[in-house]
């Protein structure tokens, strides 16, 4: 739960797993730093398979990116 990843080594990093693998990858970032949904932006840029978020009265601190975050923006892409 240290929710250290910075959003530009989640790119590398997807980018490199997805080069390698040929399996879904799945990414779960804790929010502690509140860096979980820049990462997991810059993931999903890279081509993650998978994110992990929480109910909003669960999300940010210790849990993820709220769900709801992730539903206004992808809706606002269509």
């Amino acid at each position: 739960m240290a929710g250290i990843l910075k959003p530009y080594d989640a790119f590398e990093l997807v980018t490199a797993l997805k080069d390698k693998l040929s399996i879904p990858i799945h990414m779960q970032c804790h929010a502690t730093t509140g860096m979980s949904t820049a990462s997991n932006l810059k993931a999903i840029e890279a081509g993650i398979d998978n994110i992990d978020t929480s109910i909003s009265s669960m999300s940010m601190t210790y849990g993820h990116s709220a769900t709801k975050l992730w539903l206004v923006c992808f809706r606002s892409r269509s």
